[in-house]
Order: structure tokens, then C-alpha cells, then sequence
């Protein structure tokens, strides 16, 4: 399990700590990598690929969380402090949390659903999540990601699988989930989470993403559903490039997609046809940051030694800066 967290490093001891500082200069301010945390495996399994490892982190404006592994993690925004962790028996495919920063849902490559609450550590219940009913060996099918909204005392929970098949859950009634939580430790009797709808949109699915109410799937194609199984617009991509990330611009006039190749792809969220792919260099994962309606992407890498790039957008995608990370 990836738990093994060292908070408390001083930016003044970065070059000390970790080597040579990134720094990437944009157009109004200067961009600089600080280590606050690292996160090393307490255990003797060994992750055949990085691929194998799935880190992600967000923000609020009064903590971090960061997914890795089997367990998640929120800290203060400083990430001086740890403030609770979740450990998990398998390998998180996605994690989402409610607005209010309460209550976390956590889907495991195993099938199940975790649902957790941040105000009173604890977990409120598990659900094994039914695989699809096409009868495909297990091996070709695989819980892709999931989408989770908290709403008037109601959860809405929807998992995607690699095969097409959307699940919708509803808990009707949060509260009443709460109190039986507290003095019930069987939370696996989860009669309060009820399937609404499996809907088979005979999609091969690699990743999605949230538009509004609707979502954006990323496979041998892109489309968009709306509502019932009703595919709105679609995209056919050629047979050597397939999409493994995607991510609206904050005006969701944009998609930015990473391909299989390592490449970047940008895409109207319009016709959705391709507007621009950018191939200077191999990359393995990015970011989306957004202000004063200025947006950029960070860039990390995939190379022996990688490398965090600061590109621009709209119009082209512009190269700001390149600064190599220390490898230690």
C-alpha cells in the first residue's frame, strides 16, 4: 500500500532535499515546483508499469486530496498536516467527493464502491458493483471511472465500465444511511443504495469525463451521452490513435486529450473534431490550470529523465517553458 507519507519539507531546502528547483516562466507570472510531500510503498508488491500506479489529487479551498494506490488521503492546503486517510483492499480506479468536502466515493478495480464520510471518519457502505450481463471474460472487462453528486439528502452514483455499460445507483435517503452507520457496523447491508438504471451503450470505453449532466466517453471514439443511452455527437478516431485522458477547458469550449502515442490532441467541443496535435515530445500524463481566462497545460514527460512543460492555449498550442525534475 502506497501510505508511507513525509510531510513538513521546508521550500527553502528544496534544491537540498530534491535537486534543482523547476521553474517554468508564463505570460504573467512565474510557475515553480516545491515539494511538500513525498509518498513511498509500505509493502513488497512492485508495480509491473506506471500505468500500474494511479495518483490523482484535488483541491478545495480548505484541503488536498490525493488518491494513490489503495488508499486516499486529505491534508491541509499547506500539506503540513495529514487530516484523515482511507486504506482500500485493492486498487483505486477513481475517487469523487460531494461539494461540501463530507463524503467520498472511492470505485476499487475489484467492482465495489466505497463510500466514505469525511465528517465522522468512517465507512457508510460497500457495494459490489454487477458486471455486465454480455457474458465477456473477466479480463476484458474493467470498471473505467465514476461520476458522484450529493443532492437534497439523495446520492447519485454512476460507474462506466470498459464495455459500455453505464450503472446508475441512487441512496435515497443520506441521513437515514448516517444514523443506521453509527450503530450498525455492518455497513455492507446497503438495502439503502438502489441500481436506477444499467444502460449498454456498446462503446468501448477507455476514460470519461463530466459535461453538465451528461458524459463525455473517450474510447475507439468520442460522444457524448445525454440521458438514456442517446449518443448526441461522436467522433471516430483513426485506428492508431486512441485517447487515455481527456479534460474540458473551464468554457467547455475545448477538449484536451492524451493519446495512447503520448501525444496531445486538442479537440472542439463542438464538432468535436480534432483541431491541433502537438508532438515534440513523448508525454505521460498533464494538467489543466485556468485563470485570468488564460489557459495552460502542464506537461510531464515521458522520457528516462522527465521533464514538466508549460504550454499555452488557445489559438496554438504555444511552448512556454521546459524544466527538467531531479530523479532521486
Amino acid at each position: 500500500m502506497w501510505n508511507g507519507i513525509t510531510i513538513g519539507y521546508s521550500s527553502a531546502d528544496e534544491t537540498i532535499n530534491f535537486g534543482t528547483r523547476a521553474v517554468a516562466i508564463g505570460d504573467s507570472r512565474i510557475f515553480e515546483t516545491t515539494t511538500l510531500a513525498t509518498i513511498k510503498r509500505t509493502c513488497d508488491v512492485k508495480c509491473v508499469s506506471k500505468e500500474d500506479l494511479r495518483i490523482s489529487a484535488m483541491c478545495t479551498p480548505d484541503l488536498m486530496y490525493i488518491s494513490g494506490g489503495q488508499s486516499y488521503t486529505s491534508f491541509n492546503t499547506s500539506i503540513t498536516e495529514i487530516n484523515q486517510t482511507f486504506g482500500f483492499p485493492n486498487q483505486i480506479v477513481d475517487a469523487k467527493m460531494s461539494d461540501d468536502g463530507c463524503y467520498l466515493i472511492v470505485l476499487l478495480d475489484d467492482w465495489t464502491i466505497y463510500c466514505c464520510s469525511f465528517t465522522n471518519p468512517r465507512i457508510l457502505f460497500i457495494k459490489k458493483v454487477s458486471k455486465n450481463p454480455r457474458c465477456l471474460p473477466s479480463e476484458m472487462e474493467s470498471p473505467v471511472g465514476l461520476f458522484f453528486s450529493h443532492k437534497e439528502n439523495h446520492f447519485y452514483i454512476t460507474v462506466t465500465t470498459s464495455s459500455g455499460f453505464i450503472n446508475k445507483f441512487i441512496c435515497a435517503n443520506v441521513q437515514e444511511l448516517i444514523e443506521k452507520s453509527v450503530l450498525d457496523n455492518d455497513f455492507k447491508n446497503i438495502e439503502h443504495l438502489i441500481t436506477l438504471n444499467v444502460f449498454d451503450i456498446h462503446e468501448n470505453v477507455k476514460t470519461v469525463c463530466g459535461m453538465y449532466d451528461n458524459i463525455l466517453i473517450a474510447g475507439d471514439s468520442i460522444c457524448l451521452y445525454e440521458g438514456e443511452n442517446m449518443r448526441s455527437k461522436e467522433f471516430l478516431f483513426p485506428d492508431n490513435c486512441k485517447i487515455k485522458k481527456l479534460i474540458f477547458t473551464q468554457d467547455k469550449s475545448f477538449i484536451i486529450c492524451l493519446t495512447d502515442s503520448k501525444t496531445m490532441l486538442l479537440v472542439c467541443a463542438f464538432t468535436f473534431l480534432p483541431v491541433k496535435e502537438w508532438n515534440k515530445v513523448p508525454i505521460s500524463d498533464f494538467t489543466v490550470m485556468q485563470e485570468m481566462g488564460t489557459t495552460s497545460i502542464l506537461l510531464l514527460t515521458d522520457e528516462i529523465q522527465p521533464s514538466l512543460m508549460l504550454v499555452s492555449m488557445p489559438g496554438n498550442l504555444i511552448l512556454i517553458n521546459k524544466q527538467r525534475l531531479g530523479i532521486f
